[in-house]
């Protein structure tokens, strides 16, 4: 059967796959389409923007959230569409098109978060690594009839993502079903709680953001929170949480 042709409203890039999974686990066989923002070795974040592109360098090392999935066995299906640096709701790019909206054809897609979600609602992808600031992920998945999660602020590591507003900036994902999504969730969450046991991740600069801490100007030594890591909610009733990072 031949594959259908690759639409560049929808895809940046895409492999067979375009990155191998690290490990066998519970994503074995998942297609992940990875928002323009978020690293992805090998490649260069466009942010949906062309000449943000011509510039960017190729990143050297997966984002966190990335390599959680690979090591469970998901692999990059390809590098989606986003509206121009993730500012945006509509789902449009005047730069490479608007991507469809598989449950509704001629309608937006929603943004910014538009090219995974069109990449899983097409079926040309399983899982949609994306990111939401103000709804990039929640927007998309309701035009779209997916499910779509924001986890709490600072659940999962933010590294290796392009900062809009690191205030608000959280990583997430749209599916086409709620196993699919609680996988993705279960698999982030148990390879970051294994991260902090491994010891202190590398210091950030300046004006950059973790999930965990925030540096600005003013505060660059704002003190890391106390307590439990705040919960997270998964489709089965059930908890999840795991001790701050460093």
């Amino acid at each position: 059967m031949t594959p259908p042709p690759i639409d560049p409203t929808v895809w940046r890039v895409v492999g067979a796959p375009l990155v191998a999974p690290t490990t066998r686990g519970q994503l074995d066989g998942v297609r992940v389409a990875v928002k323009d923002v978020i690293a992805v070795a090998g490649q260069a974040r466009g942010a949906g923007v062309p000449a943000w592109l011509t510039h960017a360098p190729v990143e050297p090392a997966h984002a966190p959230a990335l390599a959680a999935l690979l090591a469970a066995g998901a692999h990059v299906q390809g590098v989606a569409r986003t509206d121009e640096l993730a500012y945006s709701l509509a789902g449009r790019n005047p730069h490479y098109g608007t991507p469809p909206n598989a449950a509704v054809r001629g309608r937006l897609p929603g943004g910014s978060s538009s090219g995974p979600a069109a990449a899983v609602g097409l079926g040309q992808a399983d899982l949609g690594l994306a990111t939401d600031t103000a709804g990039s992920v929640r927007v998309p998945a309701s035009y779209g009839g997916l499910w779509g999660l924001r986890p709490t602020h600072g659940l999962v590591p933010s590294d290796g993502v392009l900062p809009l507003a690191p205030s608000f900036d959280t990583v997430g994902w749209l599916a086409r079903d709620g196993a699919t999504l609680r996988a993705a969730l279960v698999a982030t969450l148990a390879a970051d709680a294994a991260h902090d046991d491994a010891g202190p991740r590398p210091s950030r600069p300046v004006g950059w953001s973790s999930t965990r801490r925030s540096w600005t100007p003013s505060c660059p030594t704002s003190p890391r929170p106390s307590g439990p890591r705040p919960r997270a909610w998964v489709p089965d009733g059930s908890t999840s949480s795991a001790p701050w990072g460093r």
